[in-house]
C-alpha cells in the first residue's frame, strides 16, 4: 500500500461502523492530515491516528492543537498579544519542540531513510541550526496539516448535506 492509503485506511478504521450514527471527522482529518504531512516531512509518520491516549503521538498532536490555538488568539490581538496567558502554552510548545527535535538531531547525523524524499533530510544537508530546522519544519507542518484538513472538514460537510451530489460520487 502506499503511504497515502495506509493513512487513509487508519482514519477509515477510526470510523465508528454503526449505520446512521453522527460522527465528528475533523478531529480525523486533523490526524489523518499530520500523519501524511510528518510522513513527507520527516521522512517517517507521527501515527496520531487512532493512538492512545497518553501515548507520544497523542501528546503530540494535543500539543500541536493548544499551541496552535494559542498563537492564533495571540495573532488575532496583535500588539496586545501580550494580554494573552495561558499556563499550558509554554509546556505545549516543549513537547512540540521536544518531539521535533528528536527527528532532527537523527537527521544531522546523517540518519534518514534512504530513498525516499523527505524534506527533515534536505534541510539538514543545506543547515546545521538545529533551531531553524525546526522552525521550517513547524511552519510547513502547521500549513499542510490546517489546510487539508480544513478542506476535507469542507467537503464532508457539504456532501453531507447535499446527496445528489454524494450520489454522484459513489
Amino acid at each position: 500500500l502506499s503511504s497515502l492509503e495506509n493513512h487513509v485506511q487508519a482514519l477509515i478504521s477510526c470510523v465508528p461502523a454503526k449505520d446512521g450514527e453522527v460522527v465528528d471527522l475533523q478531529p480525523l482529518f486533523f490526524n489523518l492530515t499530520i500523519d501524511s504531512a510528518t510522513d513527507f516531512l520527516l521522512g517517517q509518520s507521527v501515527s496520531c491516528q487512532g493512538s492512545a491516549v497518553g501515548s507520544p503521538a497523542w501528546e503530540f498532536s494535543e500539543a500541536f492543537d493548544h499551541a496552535e490555538q494559542v498563537l492564533h488568539k495571540r495573532g488575532e490581538l496583535g500588539a496586545l498579544a501580550w494580554l494573552i496567558h495561558d499556563a499550558k502554552f509554554e509546556p505545549a510548545c516543549k513537547v512540540v519542540h521536544d518531539f521535533t527535535d528528536k527527528y532532527i538531531r537523527e537527521a544531522l547525523k546523517g540518519d534518514t531513510k534512504a530513498g525516499r524524499y523527505n524534506l527533515l533530510a534536505e534541510l539538514a544537508g543545506a543547515c546545521d541550526d538545529p533551531i531553524q530546522i525546526r522552525n521550517e519544519l513547524l511552519n510547513v507542518l502547521l500549513a499542510a496539516r490546517d489546510t487539508t484538513a480544513g478542506l476535507l472538514s469542507s467537503v464532508f460537510y457539504l456532501l453531507a448535506r447535499n446527496p445528489d451530489a454524494w450520489n454522484k460520487l459513489s
